[in-house]
């Protein structure tokens, strides 16, 4: 439930283009990203997936801002940072997953976010949620 409310407001803030998720006029570089969430063995049929880039140091505190993607029946997403579809922030992110509807929660909730280093090489990967709450992240094809 705690983790629904903090997907929900990290979504509205980052989409709704309010500080702390605005463009600070730092240039960082996208590549897009889509993928699938399986939660126990089964593709997740709504929720939303967060990836809030890491700070680095040549970055001088300031990561960059988070994408955001809704679930689709499938379990499959698309990433959003700046423009629909456009990707993630490249580099080193964190990332969430969880239900978006409290009403409906998923059968076993992420336990803390999976660490991810996003690059050009992959595009697609897989998100899966195990039911001691532990996540993975692996490429797909």
């Amino acid at each position: 439930m705690l983790f629904s409310a903090r997907i929900l407001l990290t979504l509205g803030v980052c989409l709704g283009g309010m500080p702390g998720c605005a463009d600070s006029g730092a240039s960082f570089s996208v590549t897009p990203l889509r993928g699938k969430v399986v939660v126990n063995g089964t593709p997740a049929s709504a929720g939303i997936v967060t990836m809030a880039p890491v700070s680095q140091s040549e970055t001088k505190g300031d990561p960059g801002k988070p994408a955001v993607a809704l679930i689709e029946n499938d379990g499959t997403f698309t990433m959003t940072t700046y423009q629909p579809g456009d990707g993630v922030i490249v580099g080193k992110l964190e990332v969430s997953a969880g239900s978006a509807d409290e009403d409906k929660p998923w059968p076993t909730t992420l336990s803390a976010p999976i660490p991810f280093e996003s690059n050009r090489k992959i595009s697609a990967i897989l998100i899966e949620i195990e039911k001691n709450g532990q996540g993975k992240i692996r490429p797909l094809p």
